[in-house]
C-alpha cells in the first residue's frame, strides 16, 4: 500500500520487492498488478511502465500492488523456516526541487512448528506389565498401559503439556515410564497432566517421538458388555513455539481397549459377559 504525502505530484514511481530466506521457493512468485519477477536477483518490480498508476501520483494518491509467494517443499525437516521481504519504493518530485524521494519496510515472515500428539492403548507393548483378562470382562479389572507420544516439526517449543481424563469405570495405578518425566494425576478431576516442558525440533520426525507411559484399570459394568470402551478421552497438547512466540495446539483421539499390540486379534477390545 502507498500514498503519496507530499504536496506535489511525484512521477516515474517504481517499487522494488526482494525476497529471501530458508524456505523462500524461488520458483513459486507470482507477481500481481503487472509486475515483473527477476529471478537473477529475486526481485519483484513494477514501474510506469507495467502498472498505470504508477506513472504520476497527484498529493494524497493512493494504491496498492500485490504478490504471492510460496514455501518450498519438506519444511518440516528446516529449523526456523522464515522468509523475508524488503519493499522499497521511490519516485521524482515534479516541483522545483527534482529529487528522488524513497521508502523501504522490512517484513519477516515466520512459519510456525507443528506440535503433534497421539494417545495409544497397550497390554505387552512397552516398560509396563499388566494383568487381567482379555477381552476385557464385565465387573472384572484388566490394566492397560497408555502411551502419549508428542511430534513437534521445524522449531523448538516450550511449556508443552498434555493432557486427558480418566472416566468413572478407570483407575489411575499411579505407575508410569521414565519416572524423570513430569506426570501427574488429580483425583477430583479425573485429570491426568504431562508436563513435558521443552520440546526440541524434529522430535517424531528426525528423531523418536518423545514419550511417557502409565498404567490405568478398567472395570466394566455388565452393561458394556459387547462394546469397546473408551479408556482415556481425548488427549490434548499444549505449547509455544521459541521462534514465533506462537500458542501451538493439537490433539489425539480417545484411547480405547483396541490396543496396539501386534498379537491384537478381532474381539480382544469387546466387553464380555
Amino acid at each position: 500500500l502507498w500514498q503519496n504525502t507530499l504536496p506535489e505530484k511525484l512521477v516515474n514511481n517504481r517499487v522494488k520487492v526482494t525476497l529471501s530466506g530458508n524456505v523462500y521457493d524461488r520458483t513459486r512468485v507470482l507477481p500481481n498488478n503487472g509486475g515483473y519477477y527477476r529471478s537473477s536477483d529475486n526481485a519483484i518490480l513494477w514501474d510506469k511502465n507495467t502498472t498505470d498508476n504508477l506513472n504520476e501520483m497527484v498529493p494524497g494518491a493512493e494504491g496498492r500492488i500485490s504478490f504471492a509467494v510460496g514455501s518450498v517443499s519438506g519444511v518440516k525437516s528446516l529449523k526456523n523456516p522464515y522468509i523475508d521481504i524488503h519493499v522499497s519504493m521511490s519516485g521524482d518530485r515534479s516541483g522545483a526541487d527534482q529529487s528522488t524521494v524513497s521508502s523501504t519496510q522490512d517484513i519477516t515472515v515466520k512459519f510456525s512448528s507443528q506440535i503433534g500428539i497421539y494417545a495409544r492403548s497397550y497390554r505387552a507393548v512397552g516398560p509396563i506389565s499388566n494383568t487381567g483378562p482379555i477381552p476385557p470382562r464385565a465387573e472384572k479389572e484388566s490394566t492397560y498401559a497408555i502411551a502419549w507420544g508428542i511430534t513437534n516439526t521445524t522449531n523448538d517449543v516450550k511449556d508443552a503439556i498434555v493432557t486427558a481424563t480418566l472416566p468413572a469405570y478407570v483407575t489411575w495405578k499411579g505407575e508410569y515410564y521414565p519416572q524423570n518425566e513430569s506426570v501427574s494425576y488429580d483425583p477430583d478431576t479425573r485429570k491426568i497432566t504431562w508436563n513435558a516442558g521443552s520440546v526440541s525440533s524434529g522430535v517424531g520426525f528426525a528423531f523418536a517421538p518423545r514419550t511417557v507411559t502409565f498404567k490405568v484399570g478398567v472395570t466394566p459394568s455388565v452393561t458394556n458388555v459387547g462394546n469397546i470402551l473408551e479408556i482415556l478421552s481425548a488427549t490434548s497438547v499444549s505449547a509455544t513455539d521459541t521462534f514465533t512466540s506462537k500458542k501451538l495446539i493439537s490433539g489425539a483421539s480417545p484411547a480405547n481397549t483396541r490396543f496396539s499390540d501386534p498379537s491384537f486379534k478381532t474381539g480382544d477390545d469387546t466387553v464380555v459377559k
